[in-house]
């Protein structure tokens, strides 16, 4: 049995947001896509541990405008992460400290296979 056909499932997507307008010149704008999008997908391996593989991007309007023009400013925070689990455990992962805020982003990733 190849890889591709110990694959647990073949993936699962979760977006979660708002699309906001953003002016592109006089009375043009654009939609920009707000919020968290999560992608993951696990592969069985010959131990009985899964490989994860996932990303995660999260994305925020400031408070803060582009150079006083009240142009948003968007936050973006994205994460590859493929880790190799057993069904219960978890991984705990310091991803990021944002360098304007000093906010720090943790991510915890939970392995529970389905029965």
């Amino acid at each position: 049995m190849n890889a591709d056909e110990r694959r647990a499932r073949p993936g699962s997507l979760i977006r979660n947001g708002v699309r906001i307008p953003v002016t592109t010149a006089k009375d043009q704008f654009t939609y920009v896509d707000i919020g968290t999008n999560v992608d993951c997908s696990a592969t069985l391996q010959e131990d009985g541990r899964y490989k994860l593989q996932m990303t995660l991007d999260r994305s925020s309007v400031s408070s803060e405008s582009s150079g006083g023009s009240g142009t948003p400013v968007i936050r973006q925070f994205r994460m590859d992460l493929n880790p190799v689990l057993k069904d219960g455990q978890t991984v705990e992962s310091v991803a990021s400290t944002d360098p304007l805020t000093g906010h720090v982003y943790h991510v915890s990733v939970t392995l529970n296979v389905l029965k």
